[in-house]
């Protein structure tokens, strides 16, 4: 049976760490908790949905530093990686208390998720 984008979104979860402390979850029916209402107006993405071999997000190296092989050992690998543009989680003002997880993890950064591990790097 083919998948639809849906299907795929819907399924699992998407990790933005290697430790699934991370999530993002798509719900059917788009529900969500903690946001002010700005943050269910429809909204515009950049969608890209690719297949390969990835790492989380957080795992990856900052742009322009390499990386210490040991801090990438033992990493999960992804079949699956999602970009979004722009980040699905609602930018600061539409949080009800920002001051907590969303000031010190920044989600309206995150734009890139996987799913399906495959093992380790």
């Amino acid at each position: 049976m083919p998948e639809t984008l849906l299907s795929i979104l819907c399924s699992e979860r998407w990790r933005w760490d290697s430790f699934a402390s991370s999530e993002i979850t798509f719900n059917q029916d788009g529900t969500g908790e903690a946001l002010r209402d700005g943050a269910f107006r429809p909204k515009t993405y950049a969608l890209r949905l690719e297949q390969g071999e990835f790492r989380a997000q957080s795992c990856a190296p900052e742009e322009g530093q390499a990386q210490a092989a040991a801090t990438t050992q033992h990493r999960p690998r992804f079949q699956l990686r999602l970009t979004l543009d722009p980040s699905p989680y609602p930018p600061r003002e539409e949080w009800l208390r920002p001051e907590r997880a969303p000031d010190s993890m920044r989600f309206w950064e995150w734009t890139q998720f996987c799913s399906r591990q495959a093992g380790y790097f």
